[in-house]
């Protein structure tokens, strides 16, 4: 190799550097954050937690218990707030209790990620599928979930909300036979 093509070399080399450092480094990111949120009605006091399934924690079913029969959940999330691995979803048990003296119905409209155009960042198995809910008095009611982040569409944060909505989930009505 010539003694110029040596320093065009490192000349790009330089630049290539100087650009990486400029943009945050050159370490690859991992991970982003995802930052789960519920809005419920003022007159709807459900509570609504996030926690850590542990390894080893099997799989649970969805499902609704009498008051002091729920499995002790794993770690909270403290206001669904998780650091993610790219690729690498996170296995959540979501939490429902009720304070209510009577069993509440519930449903949840389809997440929104924010930001909107993040969306196909978002890998989510989550609770939002048109079903109704149901939690006891006194009760509590629990979901298995998974949340995390595309690599390929890697975004460095991601909001996905929630809104949890008192009553039967709505329902289409049957669509009008074929006419012949």
């Amino acid at each position: 190799m010539t003694l110029l093509a040596r320093l065009a070399l490192a000349a790009l080399a330089v630049v290539v550097g100087a650009s990486l450092a400029a943009c945050g480094g050159t370490e690859a990111r991992t991970g982003g954050e995802v930052h789960l949120r519920f809005v419920l009605p003022r007159e709807l006091p459900l509570e609504v937690t996030v926690h850590r399934l542990e390894a080893g924690a099997g799989n649970p079913s969805t499902g609704a218990f009498e008051a002091g029969q729920a499995p002790e959940p794993g770690a909270e999330v403290v206001g669904g707030d998780l650091e993610v691995e790219f690729d690498v979803p996170q296995r959540l048990l979501l939490v429902v209790r009720n304070p209510l003296d009577r069993p509440v119905q519930f449903w949840s409209a389809p997440h929104l990620p924010t930001p909107h155009a993040a969306e196909s960042a978002l890998a989510i198995l989550c609770f939002c599928t048109g079903d109704t809910y149901e939690v006891p008095a006194g009760g509590t009611w629990i979901r298995p979930i998974e949340v995390g982040i595309r690599r390929r569409e890697a975004v460095d944060q991601l909001i996905v909300t929630h809104v949890i909505t008192e009553g039967a989930a709505p329902t289409l009505p049957a669509a009008p036979a074929p006419r012949r």
